[in-house]
């Protein structure tokens, strides 16, 4: 993590967050396919960029509620920093909110 950290030209980067459209989630979440594009350090963990996604929306999706998924299709895991997941600048990524299982 640190190696890719000091790889950088600075810690500070911009990340670019996709939403999903509405669909099935409740309209108050403020889902509308837009991208919000925020400031983050290297060193910030998940959990971080998950409260500062909610706060975006106006706190009406957790940051509990929130999944972070790379292009790639990889979850982030809320202790992870974006240095050890190798996350760089200009790095895209996809808003999935958590929906409960459905018991039969």
């Amino acid at each position: 993590a640190e190696e890719f950290a000091a790889s950088l030209n600075s810690p500070v980067m911009i990340l670019s967050v996709r939403l999903p459209d509405v669909g099935d989630h409740p309209a108050q979440w403020n889902l509308d396919g837009a991208t919000l594009e925020m400031e983050a350090d290297v060193h910030d963990k998940v959990k971080t960029i998950k409260e500062r996604v909610s706060e975006a929306l106006g706190g009406c999706i957790l940051a509990n509620k929130i999944q972070l998924r790379t292009s790639d299709g990889t979850f982030l895991k809320n202790s992870q920093s974006l240095a050890a997941l190798n996350i760089a600048p200009k790095e895209s990524m996809m808003l999935v909110p958590k929906s409960r299982a459905r018991r039969k």
